[in-house]
Parts: C-alpha cells; structure tokens; sequence
C-alpha cells in the first residue's frame, strides 16, 4: 500500500463480529477470472458458499452491488501472492471443462478509479474490507459511493448509515476520521451525506493535505456471530446503553473467553452417562459461559462460570449499574463434590445431597468479579428476574423432601411464605427472592397443588416483577386445586391434564395478589412471561387444545396447527397472551404457531409502551406486514418469524429472518422504535448480514432489525429452492420437472391457470408473469400471489450456465418487475410421485383405468400405472411446454419400483402420453404374492435417486 502525501480512504465490511480464533475463518484468498466466472467478474473470492466478485465498478456480494458511480476500475491486478491455488472441473461427461492452477492473492487493486483515487480489496476472518487510496492533489470530493438495487439507505441521528438491501439490512457506521502526527492520533470531522437514488458521499472537515488522512467506516448488520459449537446460543439481556448480555453453556475450552475475566479457563470434567446394560460412556460436562458485547457487538468479556461439573445457565437479567445476574442448574462430577464456585457469605454455600440444584450468580460489569454466586437447593430449570433493589427473583421445579434422596430436606422454603410444605413425590414450582448480597432469601415458597407437576422442567417456567416487587409466575400444572383466587380470569379448567397458570406473588411471599389458570387444562406448558408498565402480563406458551381461549380478533383464530407450521414440528401449537392487571380478564389471546418456548430461552418481551414481541419458527404463508424486512421466505425448512403485536393485541409489525439454512431463535429483547434484538443460531451461509460464515458450521449471533419500514415498497420476492410439484421436496431438480415456486406478490391474488393454445404449447407468459430457466422462458401451468407452478425447460440440460453453476438461475418477472434470483442445484432425475389426497394417496391407475384408492384396490399381478415428474431424459427428448404425443418416450435412466418392499417388474416407465412434457408414467406390475392391503408404500427410484415421498396404493 503507498503511503506518504495521500488521502486514505479505509473501509470495511465487517459482517461478523467478535468470532474467536478457534472458528475464525483464514484470510480471503482473491483468484483472477481465468475463465471459471462470468466475463464481468475481475477477480472472485469465496467466504463460506458465497462468492465475492471484483468487477470494474465495485463489489457483488449475494445480491448486493456497492459501486464507485462515476468511477470506472482502469486496471486490476493482485497484490500479496499466496501460495494456494485453485482448480475447477466442471460441466458434463459431453462437455467437460477444466480449469486448473489459478493463482491466488491476498489482495486486489483497482487503480484509477477515479483520477488519482485507487482501491484496494483484502479480507480477513471472514470479513471484507477496502481502502481507498487518494494521491495528492486528488479529488476527494468527486467519490460518489451507490449501493445498486438498495430497497433504501438512510442516515440515523448518530450518523450510521442504514442500507437496505435484497441481502438483508446493512449497518455502515459514522467514519472515524483521523490523521496521525508525531505518533498522536489527530480527529477530523467526517460523515456521510445521501445524495439520493441510493448514493452516498463523504463531507469531510479540514485537515493537513501533507499527511495521510484515515476514514475508517465499518459495515455490518449482524452485531456478534460465534461457532455454536464453541456457545450454543441461549438467553441474552440489554441493558439502558444498549449493551449485550448473553449466557448459555459450552462444552468446550476452545471458548474464547478474555483476559482478566472471572473464570478465563473451562472447568468442566468428564460426565458420565449410564444406558440400561450398555457400559458408561463418557462426554465432557458444560461449563456455563457469560458474554458482554457493546452496543457494535464488540466483545467487553467473555467468561466461562461452571465447576468440573454439569453446569448450564438458563436465565440472565442486568440491573442499572450493567451487572449481570445468572441463573442455571448445577450438578457434581460423579463421585466428587461440587465445586460450582460460589462466594463468601453466600445464602447456600453447600449443594444439596442429592446434587440437584440451581445457582444464582451476580457479575460486575466489567466480568472480573463475582459479586455473589450462591445455590438453591433442589431447583432445576431455574428462571429469573431483578428489581429496581437488586433483589433477584428466581422460579424453576422445586423437589420437596419426598421427592429427593435420602436425606434431602427440599427445596428451601422460608417461614410465613405463602406455602411453606408439599408432600408430591415429584416436582413442584417453587418460587424464591433472593437480597441484593445473595447472603439470604427474602422469601421461598411451593406454589402447587397436591398432584406432582407432570414432566422434567415443568412447574415454574418464567418470572417478571413490578416496580411494587410483585412477582408474577407463570408455568404449568396438573394438579385441580392448584391456589386460585377469587374473581380471577379462570378457576377451573375444564380439564386437568396440563394447563398453565399465572399467579401474582405480594412482595413478601406471603400471599397471592392473584392466581388462575389460563389455559382449558387440554395440554398447555412452557410458558415466558413479561410485564408491561400497567402491570400487565404476556404469556407465551406451548398448547396441543384446540380450545384454547382466543379474543374476537386474534392474530390466528384457530390451532394449534397454522398454514405456516413446519411440516416434521408435530403437533404442538403456540399461543401468546395478554393478562389484565388484577388477573380477572384477557386483554387478548390468540394462538401463535411456532413461537420459540424452551426452558432456557425466552421468545418474548414487552416494551414501555405494551407492545409485545415474539420470535419464533415458520415456513411458508406466514402473515408478513407491510414494509417487512424480509417478506419471503428462503425456504421450507422454516425461517424465524419475528412479530410486533400492539396493545390491542393486533400484529403492527410481522417479518421473516433467515437463510438458505435452518434458524432457531433463543431470546428477543425490545430495542427502540420496533428494532428488537434477536439472538438463536443459524446454519444458512447467506444468513442477513453474514459474509464470512463456512459451510456446515452452525453459529450463534445476536442482530438488531428494525421489523418494517413505512417507506419500504413491498416488491415481489421468491424463496430460494425449488419444490418437486409431485412430492413437495425441495431440493435438487432436474430438466423436465414440474415443479413449484413459493413466494410474495408473484401473481394474482385469485390464482389462473395455464392450457394449451392451438399449437399445443403451454404459455410462457401468464396473468403478467413470466418465469425463466437460465435465461430460457418456461411453461406456466398456474400463477397466485403466492406460487407459481411450472417446468424446468428440457434446454437446461445442455445449458453450459448450469452445467458451470452446479445449477440453474431461477428469475421470475411480474409485468415489469423483477424478483430476486436464485440458483437450484440440478440432477439427472430427481422423482417424485404425485398423491392426490392428504392421506398421501398416489396417483396410480388400476389395470381397467379407473383410479386407485382403498375403496378401489388393484389386484395383485394385476398392472397399474403411476404419474411422477422428475424422471430426466426421455428418447425421444421431450419438448418444453409441449403435450407429449401419444407415443413411447422412453427414460433412458434405470427404474426400480417396490411395492410393500417387493420388487415390481417394470413394464414402461417414460413421457406420459397425452400430458405435459416432463410428466412421468411408469406402468408396473404389482407382485403376486402381495397380500391384501389398504396402503402400501410405493418406491420409486430413478438413477441414483429415489422418490423422497413415499404414497401409498390399495391392493385387493
């Protein structure tokens, strides 16, 4: 890099913070376009599956184009060699292509951007940064810097600009502007200044034009992104400056915890675990971890907490002062005490006997001390908060003295609490304050009824407290007579097999303000709770009713399940609501599918204004609002849903957040003007906001979004895979397929549907939507608002793009606008079996013509006929958007059909005559010797692959 009488412009795309050096990703290596990239591309770098490309006018990175508008790259070149290089072998065994040897470099220069003004590209742990380089004498003025196809960028009071992009919101804070003179570090102003349609410039202040001048920008949405396998993600707090708590557990010191923190080494110690008859096997106990990152994501520390034990934390709140106060569960190493570090004084220094037990630890702010850190005997699951007096108030499921070994004398109550005994021989809630040294309790008492809570980690899920140091529990029981009080919402439910109840503690423990039960009693549990300023409750919960009470209005009338519900999530619904104050009525209550709940996680807070914000899990047709941060989803593995209900309980602000992985969130925090924080993990490599993230590595992050924008126009968007019409799996494809796009605003509200003109061809045009294969116009068979069915044009099966691409780029277009585009891998065939029913009925016709079913079984040795789609090539080719004649096409790869497990001849299998090219028939002979049977599963393999769905015949 030159440096002597020059402006340097230094800036970086920093996308993931805080990584440590045990998942650091090595340094970007950048290779020439030899060949193996479009014609455009100069050089390209890959950061985990995403590629980077250095053209002539900036950076393409998944969508998003940062452009120097008005500057044009006059010569490219690499700087730093590295010693790797790289080969490609691609294409068909028809069309192969190599190619083999390609230098790689550690950085890229652009020169001549503008007159006198050079760039330079570089990365490093997984991060892409730049410099501008200014000659003297040069122009700083005319940088002009354009984030093409930005939804909008924005300036923030603090001067961070704010890009909206296809790829997911981008944050580039305030440069800092600096010279350096005589060793000190001199500040110059600087700042941005928006120049509209997306275009950015620098106004800078005066400064010495004989020495360098630094702008130093740093880019990024995602504030902190770790290996999950290093802190799996867990509970996270914010405190009044915007700083973040996190805690969890790891199993691992290859944590990076910092120096000078209360614990830098891992303690854990070899766990056992004993199976039946099966000998030990043996794993490494967890330590529990603490992070505090600033408002950027920058690391303050990060500590482990734990013993050689079992240690895991399951709740975290900070207080005024930024400590951070921590409960979890702690169990001894087998066959040694525990030696969980606990503090002088502490309210409980000893474990228990039988080892079952909470802790509670409180951690100065700047994590090199513990404040307090204390058990709770026989408490397990353990959730807490703080009052405005540093008085921590810590629920979970208690073991009374007849439910632990002998010896135990039980969860710890306190005398004149409002239930001092229980005599259930399994667990109970129990609910404990705890002073503000952690040298006493305040209070401790049982809450529950005569029957055993049923399930682990059932009986007090969440705490909230007032201002007045009420505590208000939530969590579930089995037990009829379990306290309620007068006049509350709902005494008794209709059944008792699990049912969540909401009980308002006085400040003393003594006595309930309030109880009643929330649910019907049909199977409720896991519940959160939050409080708003009037004293409020919300309550996010798991319910299999599907009577759960629900308020004229609801968000989602009707459950548990939802149109959105992810396919292998089973049965278990979600619901989300709000409590009056005195505990009497619902302010509303609606079913909420998917929502987060997990004893250690947190899906849900509340602001001053009483607005709630829930995170959770959805796939496709979930209910997105308008100006949503991300509208479609990426695919039908499921994103998380992030939603804003107002006081009224009607949702004001609804989005998706995710990548072409799987997510799971695992706490959200209310952060200003509708931009919560979210916290979970990811294994999507095109997660918003990640750059440099690997493939195959889950990591847990922390992001800030804002949920919609007002002045965001809601454009049409895709999901990134495609789906077998037949089989409904996502996946690969192949040329020929029918198969089926998901996504926003793709078509016409009433869906229309697509025929044959005179020539026989399907329309490639319809309702204003087209829809094209590497740049080849596809049949449309049906158009919606929100899915598009069609076929993969035979042509792509040549097409040099996909055979370069591993894939085919997908591009809808609805009138004049364009959605996003996505590339799906491609295959020889990829079957899938059509069903006609929901009871997974296939499309088969019996020997006579007549369809399949269990009320019209085919016989055995008799031939039926079954109706696919991806089956690949046919002799002769099929033709695109065609009728296939009535003739014999063929496959010209190997069949194989079982039915009940046997082996059925194969009498045809190709084209099916009659219908669309790319429908598949293939005519079998059912075996002899198959018995009678209302559902058998049919399998079909093609190639190398096999039909993922299996439906099911009848057989007589």
């Amino acid at each position: 890099m030159r440096y002597g009488s020059i402006i340097l412009l230094s800036a970086g795309l920093h996308l993931a913070w805080g990584v440590p050096l045990s998942s650091a990703r090595r340094p970007l290596s950048f290779e020439p376009n030899v060949g193996q990239a479009n014609p455009r591309v100069k050089f390209l770098a890959h950061s985990g599956a995403r590629a980077i490309y250095v053209t002539s006018s900036g950076l393409e990175i998944s969508g998003a184009e940062f452009q120097f508008r008005g500057g044009k790259c006059n010569s490219i070149s690499g700087l730093l060699p590295l010693s790797e290089r790289h080969n490609y072998f691609r294409g068909s065994s028809s069309r192969p292509k190599a190619v083999t040897d390609i230098p790689t470099y550690g950085r890229v220069r652009c020169e001549q951007i503008y007159r006198g003004i050079d760039a330079e590209f570089y990365g490093d742990r997984g991060s892409l940064e730049y410099d501008l380089i200014v000659a003297p004498h040069a122009d700083s003025s005319v940088v002009r810097l354009v984030w093409k196809y930005a939804k909008h960028v924005q300036i923030e009071r603090d001067g961070d600009l704010i890009i909206d992009t296809p790829a997911g919101r981008l944050r580039q804070h305030k440069p800092v502007v600096y010279q350096v003179s005589k060793r000190e570090r001199q500040i110059v102003h600087g700042g941005y200044v928006l120049a509209g349609d997306n275009e950015v410039r620098l106004s800078l202040g005066a400064y010495d034009q004989s020495l360098p001048l630094v702008i130093d920008p740093v880019i990024d949405s995602v504030l902190f992104a770790v290996d999950a396998n290093a802190a799996p993600a867990g509970p996270m707090a914010v405190d009044s400056s915007g700083n973040i708590y996190l805690t969890g557990y790891t199993q691992t010191s290859s944590f990076e915890s910092t120096a000078g923190s209360v614990q830098p080494a891992f303690g854990g110690g070899p766990c056992e675990y004993q199976g039946g008859d099966l000998p030990p096997m043996y794993y490494p106990c967890p330590d529990a971890y603490v992070i505090k990152l600033d408002s950027n994501g920058g690391v303050i520390y990060a500590t482990f907490l734990g013993g050689d034990g079992a240690d895991e934390a399951t709740s975290i709140a900070v207080d005024s002062s930024g400590n951070a106060y921590i409960a979890g569960t702690t169990n001894p190493n087998p066959g040694n005490p525990n030696n969980f570090p606990i503090t002088p004084g502490a309210a409980f220094p000893k474990p228990s006997v039988d080892g079952l037990d909470a802790f509670v630890a409180k951690l100065n702010a700047t994590g090199d001390k513990l404040i307090y850190s204390t058990f709770i005997p026989e408490l397990s699951g353990a959730a807490l908060a703080v009052d405005a007096q540093g008085a921590a108030y810590i629920v979970g499921t208690a073991l009374p003295p007849s439910s632990g070994s002998f010896g135990s004398t039980g969860f710890p109550t306190t005398p004149g609490a409002f239930q001092t005994t229980s005599t259930v021989t399994g667990g109970v809630s129990g609910v404990a304050k705890l002073n503000s040294s952690g040298t006493a309790l305040v209070y401790a008492t049982y809450l529950g009824g005569s029957n055993p809570e049923v399930g682990y980690f059932e009986g007090a899920s969440g705490i909230a407290v007032d201002a007045q140091g009420d505590a208000y529990v939530t969590g579930s029981t089995s037990a009829p007579d379990f306290p309620t009080t007068p006049g509350a919402f709902n005494r008794i439910p209709s059944n008792v097999e699990s049912t969540v109840y909401v009980s308002k503690l006085n400040p003393t423990g003594s006595a309930l303000i309030y109880s009643t039960f929330l649910g019907d009693g049909g199977g409720e549990g896991l519940g959160a709770i939050k409080l708003d300023a009037k004293g409020n409750a919300y309550v996010v919960g798991d319910t299999d009713s599907s009577s759960f009470p629900v308020t004229a209005g609801a968000f989602q009338p009707s459950g548990a399940a939802a149109p959105w519900a992810l396919s292998y999530s089973g049965t278990a619904g979600r619901f989300l609501s709000a409590l009056n104050a005195d505990g009497t009525s619902l302010i509303y209550s609606t079913y909420l599918t998917g929502a987060g709940v997990a004893y250690d996680a947190s899906p849900l807070d509340v602001d001053a204004a009483g607005d709630a914000y829930v995170v959770g899990v959805a796939s496709y047709n979930f209910p997105v609002t308008s100006g949503a941060f991300q509208r479609c989803l990426t695919n039908g593995t499921g994103d998380l849903f992030v939603v804003e209900f107002n006081p009224s309980g009607q949702a004001i602000g609804a989005t998706y957040l995710g990548g072409t992985g799987s997510e799971t969130p695992s706490a959200i925090v209310a952060g200003p003007n509708g931009s919560p924080y979210i916290a979970g993990t990811t294994t999507s490599t095109d997660f918003p906001g990640i750059i440099g993230a690997e493939q195959g590595v889950a990591l847990t992050f922390v992001t800030q979004i804002q949920i919609n924008n007002s002045q965001t126009t809601d454009g049409p968007c895709i999901s990134q895979i495609l789906e077998n019409s037949a089989s409904f799996a996502e996946g690969l494809v192949a040329p020929g397929e029918l198969v089926t796009i998901r996504g926003a605003g793709i078509g016409p509200v009433n869906g229309v549907a697509g025929a044959p003109g005179s020539a026989g061809t399907f329309p490639t045009q319809l309702a204003g939507v087209q829809v094209s294969f590497d740049g080849f116009p596809a049949p449309l068979l049906y158009v919606q608002a929100q899915q598009i069915n069609t076929v993969v044009p035979w042509e792509v099966a040549g097409d040099y793009e996909s055979s370069y691409q591993h894939g085919t780029q997908v591009s809808v277009k609805i009138g004049s606008v364009s959605t996003n585009t996505f590339i799906n891998p491609l295959a020889a065939a990829a079957p899938g079996i059509f069903a006609v029913n929901a009871a997974n009925q296939a499309a088969v016709l019996n020997q006579d013509g007549t369809p399949n079913s269990p009320s019209n079984p085919a016989a055995a040795g008799s031939i039926i006929a079954i109706y696919g789609t991806g089956g690949g090539p046919t002799s002769p080719m099929g033709r695109t958007g065609e009728v296939a004649p009535l003739i014999q096409a063929p496959l010209t790869l190997p069949v194989a059909v079982q039915i009940n497990g046997q082996n059925a001849d194969v009498i045809y299998a190709g084209a099916a005559p009659g219908l669309i090219s790319g429908v598949i028939q293939i005519n079998v002979r059912i075996p002899d010797t198959t018995p009678p049977g209302p559902a058998y599963y049919l399998g079909v393999s093609i190639g190398s692959l096999a039909s993922p769905m299996q439906p099911t015949i009848a057989v007589q």
